[in-house]
């Protein structure tokens, strides 16, 4: 920063820009110009000055967490004494849930001060220069080019949990089948992340899984609301399946105060059950009721860590506890055989009419009133 700034100085008049005794810090005539790191680890350094303009310099490449904890916490605070302003300068950042563009964004455009400029629009780079760029990026259609020189939000494959979601195959309005058994699925966030209910059953005939509708609640939403809530689902489907990731003290609450009947997901091997939610994609073996709007946001923006160790968690989509819930869910929802008493009617049917050949018509009726409780024709 300190070479693109000595430009400036050598530009203005002289005497008029006079450095500090910090690196960080120019006299200006009357005013001061400071710089600083919007890390959370640094930005708290900035703090108790009084600003008329602060202006946040590629902001999309801070993690946003720690962007939204600089905004909100630190410098907008310092604007209010003289009523200045804010201007965010970036590319996209490569996290398509980043506060930047989940909330600032939306308000710069909601005032009209929202403003977007790509490598075509600049005076100062030739067509030669564009040429060179297009090859160092490996083409038009990359992420690197769409992101850095089209100042396009990217979903990169590379970073998603769920790559192979494809929203225009895997979304369809979707009904349970009668006789299917009924399940859901919760990721519990506590304190820190939200809490999300998949609604869910085994489509038993064509080996898929359906997803039919969604909870999904803030951080710290008190144990009583959330299960006010739940009371539509256990209302609407007798003998729920119910399977619950959450904290020790409270799997304890919801038997004893709630008299809730459930299991805890298994959790090993968190990869392998990544893995196989990306398998069941990929085979068309997932379908989602478009109602689930927070699962779908999720499977298109949810993100590992840069380690690939964790989810990352953003404001928008929480620790990925939609994505958490869906790849339990997969593995504990029943896969009983829904229509067995169907079959044995049809058992029960071959052996006896030979034995009473006169009762056929009846046994007949038997057999297709019991196929028809299992979605028969």
């Amino acid at each position: 920063m300190a070479d693109n700034f000595a430009k400036i100085i050598a530009d203005a008049p002289n005497g008029l820009i006079v450095s500090n005794k910090s690196a960080y810090r120019w006299k200006v005539g009357s005013s001061e110009i400071r710089l600083g790191a919007l890390e959370r680890a640094h930005v708290d350094s900035n703090r108790g000055g009084n600003a008329k303009l602060v202006i946040y310099d590629e902001c999309g490449f801070v993690g946003s967490e720690d962007f939204q904890y600089a905004v909100e916490s630190v410098m907008s605070a310092q604007l209010l004494r003289y009523g200045g302003r804010e201007i965010f300068i970036s590319s996209p950042s490569d996290n398509p849930e980043h506060y930047l563009h989940d909330a600032i964004m939306p308000e710069c455009e909601g005032n009209g001060t929202l403003f977007r400029y790509t490598v075509y629009d600049s005076p100062s780079v030739s067509d030669d220069q564009i040429t060179k760029i297009i090859e160092n990026c490996g083409g038009e259609d990359t992420d690197a080019f769409k992101r850095e020189y089209l100042a396009q939000i990217v979903r990169s494959a590379d970073t998603l949990v769920v790559p192979s979601f494809d929203e225009g195959i895997h979304v369809k309005k979707v009904d349970p089948i009668h006789g299917a058994i009924m399940h859901y699925q919760a990721d519990w966030g506590g304190v820190r992340d939200k809490t999300v209910f998949l609604l869910m059953a085994y489509d038993y005939f064509r080996d898929v899984v359906q997803v039919y509708d969604e909870r999904a609640f803030d951080s710290n939403t008190p144990t009583s609301e959330v299960m006010d809530a739940m009371e539509e689902w256990e209302a609407e489907h007798h003998n729920l399946s119910r399977s619950i990731d959450c904290p020790g003290q409270l799997q304890v609450d919801l038997v004893q105060e709630y008299d809730l009947d459930f299991k805890i997901p298994n959790k090993a091997d968190w990869q392998a059950k990544i893995n196989q939610m990306n398998v069941h994609f990929t085979l068309g073996k997932i379908e989602i009721h478009p109602r689930c709007q927070f699962l779908i946001k999720t499977l298109k923006g949810g993100r590992f860590n840069k380690q690939k160790t964790d989810f990352e968690r953003t404001r928008a989509l929480g620790h990925c506890d939609a994505l958490a819930a869906l790849a339990d869910g997969i593995r504990e929802l029943p896969r009983d055989n829904p229509y067995q008493d169907a079959v044995q009617d049809a058992f029960n049917f071959s052996v006896t009419r030979h034995q009473a050949a006169d009762d056929g018509p009846q046994i007949i009726r038997k057999f297709t009133d019991g196929f028809k409780k299992f979605g028969g024709k």
